[in-house]
């Protein structure tokens, strides 16, 4: 690292306002950074990860410790975190150059970056309660910021929930934040979310960001498809299941009926040979 004593990034901007640059550039950087899976603890499901210490850090010495002293006006790199639910539904969080010290974290970004969101996802996958342990970890947060895939599509139908469940959900945990001040929201949203009540969330500010179409990622087009076809193959067995109980239920009821006959038929046998 090179000493940097006088910079127009330093002399003519702001802390708030290097610290909302420095953000948007760690929260890319750990996007697509390499990343060291530290532990999956049992107190919580995702992943904690981290990343190295990024170019921005290493730019000057004065970068550095703004970047990566949490006492500083800034400190972000101590103080911001990435969470990220992949494409393949696996949670992690990530920080940079080292995992996220609790205490410290007062800024989260959670991107999801699947193509779907379903019960099936939301649940079996735990992606609804990696979430909810991420905001009772983060005790001191202050601004939660939610991206999801511009492209992503709420299903309905045969195994299917609507928004209202599973937002209604999300919405009860960040609730539940103490020290949340604001909810910066971009992508497909209810409007019950980018319009909400104004007692929904007390004391928080909710801000509505609009969201650039993300560009394709490699082997995109075949997740999708792939998703798709086993969302029909899902829907598909689940029909036939049903169809087979029903068909289940039918012949059952067709032996009760001819059982309740031959017994019929019995008695009035042996009621004719008596008389």
């Amino acid at each position: 690292m090179h000493t940097q004593s006088q910079s127009s990034f330093f002399a003519q901007l702001p802390p708030e306002v290097r610290a909302q640059i420095q953000i948007e550039y760690l929260a890319e950087y750990l996007r697509h950074a390499p990343v060291h899976r530290e532990h999956n603890r049992p107190s919580y499901q995702y992943w904690v990860s981290s990343a190295p210490i990024s170019s921005l850090s290493l730019s000057c010495k004065r970068m550095f410790k703004e970047m990566r002293q949490s006492h500083k006006p800034v400190g972000v790199g101590r103080r911001f975190a990435l969470f990220l639910a992949t494409s393949s539904a696996q949670s992690v969080l990530v920080s940079e150059g080292k995992p996220p010290e609790w205490p410290l974290i007062r800024h989260v970004r959670f991107v999801n970056e699947m193509d779907c969101l379903s019960k099936d996802v939301w649940h079996s996958y735990r992606l609804g309660r990696d979430f909810a342990h991420m905001l009772r970890d983060a005790t001191k947060l202050a601004e939660l910021e939610l991206e999801w895939n511009p492209r992503m599509s709420i299903l309905l139908g045969d195994g299917y929930v609507t928004d209202g469940q599973i937002m209604n959900g999300m919405m009860k945990e960040i609730r539940s934040c103490p020290r949340l001040r604001t909810l910066r929201l971009r992508g497909p949203f209810p409007r019950t979310w980018t319009n909400p009540e104004p007692d929904a969330l007390p004391g928080v500010e909710t801000i509505v960001e609009p969201i650039a179409m993300w560009p394709k990622r490699e082997g995109e087009e075949e997740e999708r498809e792939e998703a798709r076809r086993k969302r029909v193959q899902s829907i598909a067995e689940d029909k036939a299941r049903l169809v087979a109980q029903a068909e289940e239920r039918v012949r059952a009821e067709e032996i009760r009926d001819s059982t309740r006959w031959q017994k019929f038929q019995r008695k009035l046998d042996s009621w004719k040979g008596k008389r």
